[in-house]
């Protein structure tokens, strides 16, 4: 009796599912904003210990996740594992463990009442990528193959999206690593776009893992604001002339755009922090 009540509940799920549309069909990019990471984001370990990067899924310029690694060679072990800053931010999991984060091919597409978004807190320190003990290993994130993470938040309205990612190398004693080059969410992406030249102005270095050096050799009355890729202001600063240092420590790996207005016009530059 138990296991036929098993079946026409998972005839049910199954029935419900097709009549259902899509939330994400992973790779169609409709009704989508796509942010393409050139060059990937990258979380690494190397050696034993540990390490943390926060992401920033709604490009509102706050974290949202942040991925772990943990490793102890001495007993070979590692771990990847996600914690969530954000309590509005939920990430599709195996419902037969509400732990194991799902790994979503390309044409994969995600059903709202199919997947768990409750992580149990008491199995482990994180939603699970991947963990490795001895021979054993564990979660859908283990391979070095592209897949999809898929995730929603929920303040407010619900927006869905997805993040591309990969493990960058099998076990080794170098290190452990993941690969990030696609974001995609259901929110508006700013409508700044890097235009125009300013004579006398230096950015750098556009890829930062902490501050940004703006150049300003001629320029008066100048100044300098960051935003967001949802065209947030996230920062703003009054330039003097020479070099002025804008700190990027507080905010999560992601990219950004830095505008540069003068009474001579305009710049906008991409940045990206990791």
């Amino acid at each position: 009796m138990k296991k036929l009540c098993l079946l026409f509940a998972i005839l049910f799920q199954m029935l419900n599912s097709n009549a259902q549309s899509p939330e994400l069909i992973f790779g169609n990019s409709t009704n989508l904003s796509v942010i393409d990471f050139d060059p990937e984001m990258n979380v690494v370990q190397y050696g034993s210990g540990s390490t943390s990067k926060d992401f920033d899924l709604d490009t509102d310029g706050s974290a949202d996740i942040t991925i772990n690694l943990e490793r102890k060679l001495t007993a070979f072990y590692e771990s990847a594992f996600i914690t969530f800053p954000n309590t509005a931010a939920q990430i599709a999991l195996n419902t037969a463990d509400d732990l194991t984060i799902i790994a979503f091919k390309q044409g994969d597409s995600l059903y709202k009442n199919l997947y768990s978004y409750d992580f149990d807190e008491a199995a482990f320190d994180g939603a699970l990528l991947y963990v490795s003990s001895g021979s054993n290993q564990y979660g859908q994130f283990a391979n070095t193959t592209f897949r999809y993470l898929a995730f929603r938040i929920t303040a407010g309205d619900t927006l869905y999206g997805w993040l591309r990612m990969a493990r960058a190398s099998e076990f080794n004693t170098d290190s452990l690593s993941y690969r990030i080059d696609q974001l995609a969410y259901e929110g508006t992406l700013s409508s700044i776009l890097p235009t125009g030249a300013l004579n006398g102005i230096k950015v750098y270095p556009t890829i930062t893992n902490s501050s940004l050096v703006i150049e300003n050799n001629e320029l008066q009355d100048s100044k300098a604001d960051l935003y967001s890729l949802s065209g947030k202001l996230l920062l703003h600063h009054n330039l003097t002339i020479h070099k002025n240092e804008l700190h990027l420590d507080t905010f999560p790996d992601g990219m950004y755009l830095l505008v540069v207005t003068s009474a001579a016009g305009q710049e906008t530059f991409k940045v990206i922090k990791q």
